[in-house]
């Protein structure tokens, strides 16, 4: 969502934060789904976002999800 004014652009944009209170369980999840594009040294957020969002009802046990706004003011 954005909104244009003479003072510049003005957007808000959905900020997720996915992390785990249960590597073992996670790692177990990664392998059985041969799901290992969803590891960096952490979980990677967009390849996990993406899951989640295609899979709402699969998620890995122990899975902590932090979501919010960011406010983003660019000037015209």
């Amino acid at each position: 969502m954005s909104v244009k004014t003479e003072f510049g652009t003005i957007m808000c944009q959905v900020q997720r934060k996915i992390w785990t209170a249960n590597w073992p369980a996670f790692y177990e999840w990664v392998v059985r789904n041969d799901a290992f594009d969803c590891l960096e040294k952490r979980i990677k957020q967009s390849t996990m976002n993406q899951f989640m969002e295609e899979n709402p009802d699969e998620i890995p046990e122990g899975i902590n999800v932090d979501a919010g706004y960011k406010i983003v003011v660019r000037r015209s």
